[in-house]
């Protein structure tokens, strides 16, 4: 049993769907967006797809990408994210909705208290909200300023 999601990536050279089948709730994703949209609008540094998945990579989150075309219409239990580097917007698609993400520790909290059990809720705040945003934020910074990444996705 996972956690699964689809995952349609985009930035300014290309768009891609990616499959992973653990880490798929917004409680691993709305973290590192966040930090990746925030540092992309604070000209830091340019995150893309090539640092996205590195970073992903990195947290052995292991994203599996999607050759077929018809992917980026795949729906799993947590839906399918959208998550567009150009524009700094992210998009949850489920069978019936799509919701914007407008606020993402909102959304975050939201998502804690309906799919974490009580007990467990300050430790899911603590390991995913804060704990993935640091990570992401020293592993973004520590990357070249305004190139593009060589570290490969698998």
């Amino acid at each position: 049993m996972g956690n699964r999601v689809y995952v349609t990536l985009i930035d300014e050279n290309k768009s891609i769907v990616i499959y992973q089948h653990w880490n798929g709730g917004l409680d691993s994703y709305l973290p590192i967006v966040k930090t990746a949209f925030e540092i992309n609008q604070k000209n830091y540094r340019k995150i893309g797809i090539e640092e996205f998945l590195a970073f992903l990579n990195k947290m052995e989150f292991r994203p599996e990408i999607q050759e077929s075309p018809d992917a980026f219409s795949w729906i799993e239990e947590n839906g399918h994210y959208i998550i567009d580097f150009k524009n700094s917007t992210m998009l949850v698609k489920n069978e019936q909705t799509t919701l914007a993400i407008n606020n993402f520790r909102d959304e975050f909290n939201k998502y804690n208290t309906k799919k974490i059990k009580e007990e467990y809720r300050q430790q899911n705040l603590e390991n995913y909200w804060f704990g993935l945003q640091n990570e992401a934020t020293i592993f973004f910074m520590d990357l070249p300023k305004n190139k593009k990444s060589k570290r490969k996705a698998s």
